[in-house]
């Protein structure tokens, strides 16, 4: 089963002015065919926490341990950032396909796979456009489909939805649940939102400020497959009211106000 543990993972900023903790004592296991969402204020470390995972920073402390990993090769990970990372350059197709192209995949072949997810995401007319031809949430499916298409196990998502209005945030949501819906990938993802993070996760990780640690792992008893349009379901509710009682404690703590 394709997985990871963080055990205990720290990770200190060096800047000119001495050193900073970004992340502290951060302990939690995830694995199989399940949506790990991460909640917590600005500046508590999600995206560290996320380019951890990736491989972009080492931890300074503790150990992230991935499995399998077979002579010290690594599941693969595919990230989706919130500002899509598509290359102005390609072809809306050729963004997608580019994954494959760095694995060695065949033009034919790995246009044609591309464009069979442009498909699933709506975009197979705009194929042969360039990212300034579409609107940011179009370019944000490009990004989905292309992280989809590469086929790595371990999928990590650094807010996606973050800078798209409420409409556009909520259907993007309901194609990124039916895609997975239908890969079942391992999935971190990371967000400000806190209805976003229970109606995609199958568990919550709420995060404290800095130094960046995990306050609670509170499990969503929501069956699968998912509708999005439930945020008032009792259960939602609770948890919801739940993540914010410590996001305010949180945030009353960062600004110096008293409870």
């Amino acid at each position: 089963m394709t997985g990871f543990v963080c055990e205990s993972v720290g990770f200190r900023y060096a800047t000119k002015d001495g050193s900073i903790d970004a992340l502290q004592d951060v302990s939690f296991a995830a694995g199989g065919h399940e949506i790990v969402s991460v909640v917590g204020p600005s500046g508590c470390g999600k995206t560290t926490l996320l380019k951890l995972l990736a491989g972009i920073l080492d931890p300074t402390a503790g150990a992230i341990r991935f499995s399998p990993d077979l002579n010290g090769s690594r599941p693969k990970r595919a990230l989706v950032f919130q500002d899509h990372g598509v290359f102005p350059w390609l072809t809306v197709v050729d963004n997608v396909a580019f994954g494959l192209e760095m694995q060695g995949v065949g033009a034919a072949e790995r246009r044609a796979r591309a464009r069979r997810f442009l498909e699933r995401v709506g975009l197979e007319d705009f194929a042969d456009r360039h990212p300034h031809e579409l609107s940011v949430g179009m370019r944000q499916r490009v990004g989905i489909a292309r992280a989809f298409v590469s086929d790595f196990p371990i999928l990590l998502l650094d807010e996606p939805f973050g800078a798209l209005d409420a409409q556009t945030r909520l259907l993007l949501q309901e194609e990124l649940l039916g895609i997975w819906q239908g890969e079942r990938k391992l999935a971190v993802f990371i967000t400000h939102d806190i209805e976003e993070a229970i109606l995609l996760g199958d568990r919550v990780l709420v995060m404290s400020g800095r130094p960046g640690k995990i306050l609670e792992e509170i499990p969503v008893p929501l069956p699968r497959p998912r509708a999005l349009a439930a945020p008032d379901r009792p259960e939602v509710t609770e948890i919801k009211w739940h993540i914010w009682h410590h996001l305010e404690k949180e945030a009353r703590r960062q600004l110096s106000i008293p409870d």
